[in-house]
């Protein structure tokens, strides 16, 4: 559950893995920096060291409403090299998300 400008919204997902992960854990170990400098220090350590995963993603195919993937949807895998994975869901409607 999220909270923003006092309104509870319903329901928040967020998952990040790889170069976005890695920033953001680099930028929270270093609080004590002023923020705009302890980004910019995480974005830049984390370029130096920058190198792919290896990963196997696993998800499932849709082309229509989300009732249809539990019945026509194929779970497909990719296996491969990532630098970043992102995933961010809001499955309700909200002031955030409206549409």
């Amino acid at each position: 559950l999220f909270s923003s400008m006092g309104c509870l919204l319903r329901f928040g997902f967020s998952a990040m893995f790889g170069f976005g992960g890695r920033t953001l854990a680099l930028a929270e170990r270093h609080r004590w920096m002023p923020p705009s400098q302890r980004h910019e220090f995480a974005l830049i350590k984390t370029l130096a060291n920058l190198k792919p995963e290896d990963c196997e993603l696993s998800f499932i195919t849709s082309r229509g409403a989300e009732d249809q993937i539990k019945y026509h949807g194929s779970w497909q895998t990719r296996q491969g090299l990532y630098l970043n994975i992102s995933i961010m869901a809001i499955p309700c409607l909200c002031s955030m998300a409206p549409n």
